[in-house]
């Protein structure tokens, strides 16, 4: 794991932090629990330089500095993560300076949306938050290279006046009968505006042994493999190379479309011209993958049975084509009706990489392949976020762990109520 403040603090990987640890600079004096692998990653980071979490309860935070200060915060206010915001914020009141603080930990393409417009700052600041944003930016590119989960962390300052009137405004969507979670989701957004940029950090997500080996084994099968993500592009392809899903020669093409500009702020519409953007990458692209590769038909025989492949009768040729596209250019896909070409494009491609992906676009990839190929889909995911994406599948499996408990639980809770006999969950 990677920790970097805008401050300019040092780089430290994990083996340097444990080593630390061993060689006793931290005593063992806490066990901190925590509702991800990458929740408590951060909290052992902040300890490895000296700013140690001493206790967590309902209303307050206690932090011990490096100088041994120990700093009690107020917790005002704790907007939880979700899945369409991408972040979450807590609101606290400073100890020494009685601000009230707002941070934010999301997404770094959520958070960089987020920030204060620098020219509207003094001459001297402007300067700084420019210099900070190139940083992190430049941190952020190479941790995702790295292979790193990518996370930016911000801040805003309220006014006692600012902070009233939001907690009057989030109190009245909290007790509202009607629209409530619209509301909720509006005093958010409210909120997390004009943040200040603080810095970046990148998580370690290490595989398992034995993947590379066992996509292995599904490719001998002939079973074609899917990754639906929502790490950064740069992220999921580097970790795509390292479970080898994707080899160094294989061909690989990358859809991106611009997804700041595609949609308004109050419509989920598709703008035309981007419409068009996408649908001409996809005919590019198609054109570019049969010019590399051709395709053969071929009968596979079971016990002496013939029986057509499972998609579309086409083997995997030589050199093998990867596919990679983003959340952005999938919600183009759906709503400009495109899926059609979209899965032409994807059966020439021995692997396909969608990557930061919704949920909910998950569990639509999941359908348009079932739906649209009429093959056998399974679904494996470890978190909540997969949830819709592992129901959505003929068979789905949760994988127990860390942080994939709470995605067992909602499976069961939402199986039980589900009337499609088709739906299967396996938890192993």
């Amino acid at each position: 794991m990677i920790l970097e403040e805008a401050s300019g603090a040092s780089d430290a990987c994990l083996h340097e932090i444990c080593e630390a640890e061993t060689e006793g600079s931290l005593q063992p004096e806490f066990c901190y629990e925590a509702e991800s692998p990458d929740e408590a990653a951060l909290v052992h980071a902040g300890r490895a330089y000296q700013f140690t979490l001493v206790s967590r309860t309902a209303d307050q935070v206690a932090v011990r500095l490096p100088e041994g200060t120990l700093l009690t915060f107020d917790l005002l206010y704790t907007l939880g993560f979700d899945s369409n915001r991408k972040r979450m914020s807590v609101v606290v009141r400073h100890p020494l300076t009685k601000e009230i603080i707002v941070y934010t930990k999301g997404a770094d393409s959520v958070i960089m949306d987020l920030l204060e417009d620098p020219a509207r700052a003094t001459m001297t600041m402007e300067k700084r938050m420019r210099k900070v944003r190139v940083q992190t930016q430049k941190h952020l590119d190479w941790y995702a290279r790295d292979g790193l989960r990518t996370l930016c962390i911000a801040k805003k300052v309220l006014s006692e006046d600012d902070f009233l009137k939001w907690a009057n405004f989030r109190h009245e969507a909290e007790t509202a009968i009607d629209n409530r979670e619209e509301l909720l989701m509006e005093t958010a957004q409210h909120l997390e505006t004009k943040l200040t940029l603080l810095g970046a950090t990148g998580i370690e997500d290490r595989l398992q042994d034995g993947v590379p080996d066992t996509i292995a084994a599904f490719r001998e099968a002939g079973i074609q493999m899917w990754v639906l993500t929502g790490d950064k592009q740069e992220t999921a392809v580097n970790i795509a190379y390292s479970c080898k899903l994707l080899d160094q020669g294989d061909t690989v093409f990358t859809i991106n479309t611009e997804s700041k500009k595609a949609f308004s702020r109050n419509t989920i519409e598709v703008c035309p011209q981007y419409l068009e953007t996408c649908e001409s990458l996809l005919d590019i692209t198609l054109e570019e993958v049969k010019k590399v590769q051709v395709i053969a038909r071929t009968m596979w025989k079971v016990w002496g049975i013939q029986l057509p492949f499972s998609w579309s009768s086409t083997v995997t040729p030589s050199p093998a084509v990867g596919l990679v596209i983003d959340g952005s250019t999938l919600h183009t896909i759906f709503q400009g009706q495109l899926e059609h070409k979209f899965l032409e494009l994807a059966k020439y491609s021995r692997s396909v990489l969608c990557c930061r992906c919704t949920p909910l676009q998950k569990s639509m990839v999941v359908k348009l392949v079932r739906s649209h190929l009429k093959v056998m889909t399974l679904a494996i995911g470890d978190g909540a976020n997969d949830v819709s994406m592992i129901q959505a599948a003929d068979v789905g499996i949760g994988i127990s762990g860390q942080e994939a408990t709470e995605t067992n639980r909602t499976n069961l809770q939402e199986m039980k109520g589900s009337s499609s006999e088709s739906k299967k969950a396996i938890f192993s």
